[in-house]
């Protein structure tokens, strides 16, 4: 049986990313009935159907309300959303790298190397092009950019107490390379099965325990 912590930490992970949404969304288009509704269906839409399902979501409902610059907005916040989840994925690369046998779980050392290049390419693109890319201006940028940030740091730390309450024999250290694991192998842009991969380490690093 979960403690009453467990549950409330699970709402706060969940709740973050759409209140976040609400002050990006808030700052770019005003106060607008329905927003912290319509940016529910956005997480729910990318964490449950497919990427950028909730992004086609949030362009129909602001579209419908004739708000100005509805498409430009949500391009420009998945980019800058996109960019801080490349760089936190590469500040954990130490630890990914750290845990010994994560080449052998369907990640070839070439394919490791290509996605970090690429991850690397993308964000250093995403800067270079960001007077072409993006429409907002450099306050709403550097704005977004830190609410990104702040909710990346957030639900990462959330996670901590999540998987020891749910697990407590696998121990904080561990927790941190399972946290380095989550972030990197989804951002890999040339891996299958993300989701298989990250379960096959849980369970050989639990095999390997006993």
């Amino acid at each position: 049986r979960m403690p009453l912590l467990f549950w409330l930490t699970v709402c706060a992970y969940v709740a973050i990313h759409p209140i976040a949404d609400l002050m990006i969304f808030r700052l770019v288009w005003g106060r607008q009935a329905g927003m912290l509704a319509a940016v529910t269906r956005r997480f729910v839409g990318n964490e449950l159907l497919f990427g950028y399902a909730g992004e086609t979501y949030l362009f129909a409902w602001a579209h419908h309300r004739k708000i100005r610059g509805a498409l430009h907005a949500v391009k420009d916040v998945a980019i800058l959303s996109a960019f801080v989840g490349h760089v936190i994925a590469l500040l954990l690369l130490l630890p990914l790298l750290a845990l010994r046998g994560v080449l052998g779980f369907g990640i070839t050392a070439g394919q490791l190397g290509l996605s970090v290049g690429c991850i690397v390419a993308l964000s250093v693109t995403m800067l270079m092009l960001r007077g072409r890319l993006l429409k907002l201006s450099r306050y709403e940028m550097r704005f977004i950019s830190s609410v990104h940030l702040m909710r990346s740091v957030a639900m990462i730390a959330l996670v901590f107490p999540l998987w020891m309450v749910a697990a407590p024999t696998l121990g904080f250290g561990t927790c941190i390379v399972l946290v380095a694991i989550r972030q990197f192998v989804s951002r890999l842009p040339l891996v299958p099965g993300k989701d298989l991969i990250f379960a096959a380490i849980i369970v050989a690093m639990h095999g390997a325990g006993d």
